[in-house]
């Protein structure tokens, strides 16, 4: 990703400086190492994402195509499952509620991925179609 390491570092810089005032402010040992301990953890992430690769640190847009392109894979199936265990596990710290509303997020999601894999295996794509159609050229 082109650009990736500078949000965090710029939020590490940020965690720092709120760590030094803090320190300033209180003196509290405990505080400083936790906002120090926040400060290092947050910076580990550029650095290991300049060492996969240098596209991190350059600036500007990405490179490659240009335009919009197709996402034949998206599903609105997963992201509501995962709602669905976020407001579950909520549930179970503050209040049934968010339980009975996760289950029902939950068996809603799996209905929604069980018509998408029924619809993929039932209904082969355009791209399936072309690739199986005979080269006419």
């Amino acid at each position: 990703m082109r650009g990736g390491a500078y949000p965090f570092m710029i939020w590490a810089a940020l965690l720092a400086a709120f760590a030094a005032a803090n320190t300033v402010w209180t003196g509290d040992v405990i505080q400083m190492a936790e906002l120090g301990t926040g400060v290092l953890i947050t910076l580990i992430i550029p650095v290991g994402l300049v060492l996969r690769s240098r596209e991190a640190l350059r600036r500007g847009g990405p490179t490659g195509e240009r335009g919009p392109r197709r996402v034949p894979t998206a599903s609105t199936g997963a992201p509501l499952l995962a709602l669905g265990f976020a407001s579950l596990f909520y549930g179970f710290s503050f209040g049934h509620l968010f339980v009975y509303v996760g289950l029902g997020i939950i068996a809603g999601a799996l209905g929604k991925l069980a018509v998408e894999l029924y619809s993929q295996l039932h209904h082969p794509s355009e791209r399936d179609q072309r690739s199986s159609e005979p080269d006419r050229g």
